[in-house]
């Protein structure tokens, strides 16, 4: 550095001034607060005619917001006639200035890293970038930091105002570096228990639970969409599938229930069928009462449509498979379409439904009725049964008893029936005179 005759003469006036005097002795310069020693002043001087010099630097008005600056000779000069000092600030001296980027009472620490400088507005390394001042640790380039900040603040307004200072960081969504080691918000370990810096939930899409906290539950959660519902369903949003007869965005609403599905043509409504005229008017490959939308419709014979056919005894093929009455299996739980069971002759019962009970069954003749053997004809006719179910029994079916022989004489004398026709009633048939229901006592 090339110093003017002017200030070199000065220069060497105040050099011999300091080296005369005494070593222990202080003094001070113009407005300093602050002793310096001789020695301090001889390397103050020599410093001044170097490229830049480091002063404490006393703001007017405000003394005790006192900074160390590194300024060229000629304002070195200048500083040290207003009242500063050579040499960095006292490190016993409290940060007051925290948002400048300098360390100001040399510490070490500068800003929000110092712990003199919490609750106070900490720097915002935009504004820092211009100071020819600040440190090397906001040296990084204006684009880069305007691009973290604005990663860090999200949707935040960078204008904001600039954060407070602390330690450690506890303001974790503030989109600033609160105490100044170098980490925003959630990447600082400080904040790894904060709220704002809890991963949120993931939705479970298939069991019945708003896990995330949305009020949304499995497929209604757009977080779910192509994962497998509950019910083994894709889940969208909205509902695509219109066909596969599951509820995909969780709306209770089913396929063409739902209102997502209107234009898909599975759920275009299709032509009506009708019953009775021997077409598939709808193109689903059923005619007339095949179609189910026929039922309780008049079919073409005038039948009404049946799925599955119910009518099993009205002489139409009801559902229209080609099968009427009992010869469609849908009838064969029908009545009427039972097999006859075999007839059972003593049992007073018509076992085999033809409408004829034991003897009067002709599939009973020959077998034991209940008194006697069955007959077309009453031909037994002294056993007391009636033979032949025709409400007579022995000589009272006089037709059939008469081409016997055995009823020429009268053979019970107390029934009250003219046994032998020959119009004398018990006792008063000659055939009786002898039969004790006859013979007076």
């Amino acid at each position: 550095m090339t110093l003017r005759p002017a200030t070199t003469m000065t220069l060497l006036a105040l050099s011999a001034l300091l080296i005369g005097a005494q070593p222990a002795a202080q003094t001070r310069l113009p407005g300093d607060s602050k002793a310096r020693t001789i020695g301090e002043s001889r390397r103050f001087t020599a410093s001044l005619t170097e490229d830049r010099d480091c002063l404490c630097h006393f703001p007017p008005g405000q003394p005790g917001r006192a900074q160390t600056l590194c300024v060229g000779g000629r304002a070195a000069e200048a500083h040290m006639r207003h009242g500063d000092t050579m040499g960095a600030c006292d490190a016993t001296q409290s940060e007051q200035i925290c948002d400048d980027g300098i360390d100001n009472d040399g510490d070490s620490l500068i800003d929000c890293q110092d712990p003199d400088c919490v609750g106070q507005p900490g720097p915002d390394p935009l504004a820092l970038r211009s100071s020819p001042f600040s440190s090397s640790l906001w040296g990084n380039s204006r684009d880069m930091l305007a691009d973290e900040r604005r990663s860090a603040l999200g949707s935040r307004d960078t204008d904001q105002e600039d954060g407070l200072c602390e330690q450690a960081e506890s303001t974790c969504s503030d989109g600033f570096d609160n105490d100044g080691d170098g980490l925003i918000d959630c990447d600082d370990s400080d904040c790894t228990a904060a709220p704002a810096c809890d991963p949120p939930a993931i939705e479970d899409c298939d069991d019945g639970v708003d896990n995330d906290g949305d009020t949304m539950v499995d497929c209604q959660d757009e977080e779910c969409i192509g994962d497998t519902g509950p019910s083994g369903e894709v889940c969208q949003q909205p509902e695509s599938s219109c066909g596969d007869t599951f509820d995909n965005d969780g709306d209770l609403r089913i396929d063409c229930d739902d209102s997502d599905c209107a234009a898909d043509p599975l759920c275009q409504s299709p032509v009506q069928e009708v019953c009775d005229d021997g077409i598939d008017n709808d193109d689903d490959t059923l005619v007339d009462c095949q179609d189910d939308e026929c039922t309780g419709q008049t079919g073409p014979a005038g039948e009404t449509c049946q799925q599955p056919e119910l009518s099993c005894d009205d002489g139409f093929d009801n559902d229209g498979d080609s099968l009427t009455d009992c010869d469609d299996s849908d009838c064969s739980g029908a009545a009427n379409c039972q097999t006859p069971g075999t007839e059972i002759c003593n049992d007073e019962l018509d076992n085999d439904q033809d409408g004829k009970t034991d003897c009067a069954d002709e599939d009973c003749l020959g077998q034991d009725g209940a008194g006697g053997v069955c007959q077309a004809m009453e031909m037994t006719c002294d056993d007391g049964f009636d033979n032949d179910a025709d409400g007579f029994a022995d000589c009272a079916d006089i037709e059939d008893c008469l081409q016997t022989g055995a009823c020429d004489i009268e053979q019970v004398c107390d029934d009250g029936l003219d046994n032998d026709l020959d119009f004398k009633t018990d006792c008063e048939d000659e055939d009786c005179s002898e039969d004790p229901a006859c013979t007076p006592v």
